[in-house]
């Protein structure tokens, strides 16, 4: 079982200048995960990578941000992960922005996510981190789209 799944989801779905932030005690957790830098070898069992992306999947854009921000930092530089991972934070950032009704930022992400997603897949693997060239530019169409809901399904679906 995928460790991530037994993660509790937050209380609400924070947006910026709506709500009120989450309790501290979300950030503290995330900082706890201790994980290895990602990579196509440890994406599967990644607790940041797979709960980020749960996530996103469930429409927490602004947590899924704070979750993968460390997963970035900790990515090997200029490596296919790091980009692939920065590729999925600008289109957390953009469907957030979206449901915030901030189109042109939206517009802005969504073309940053279309740039990086070609940097992460040069080598033109048939996947990365789990998930393919293909799903990233679908949801980078929906942000462009001013649809609001992203999916990115893993290979090892959550």
């Amino acid at each position: 079982m995928n460790l991530s799944a037994t993660l509790a989801l937050p209380a609400y779905r924070h947006l910026p200048g709506i709500n009120q932030r989450p309790a501290e005690n979300f950030l503290n957790a995330i900082a706890t995960f201790n994980d290895p830098p990602v990579s196509d070898a440890t994406a599967a069992t990644h607790l940041g990578w797979q709960y980020g992306l749960r996530l996103i999947n469930q429409a927490y854009y602004w947590e899924a941000h704070e979750v993968l921000e460390p997963v970035w930092w900790q990515a090997a530089a200029n490596s296919p992960a790091r980009h692939l991972v920065q590729t999925t934070i600008h289109l957390t950032n953009g469907a957030l922005k979206i449901r915030l009704g901030r189109v042109a930022a939206a517009h802005r992400l969504a073309s940053m996510a279309r740039q990086g997603c070609e940097r992460a897949f040069t080598a033109n693997p048939a996947h990365l981190l789990g998930l393919t060239k293909a799903q990233l530019i679908a949801a980078a169409d929906s942000i462009t789209n001013n649809e609001s809901a992203i999916v990115l399904k893993p290979n090892n679906a959550l």
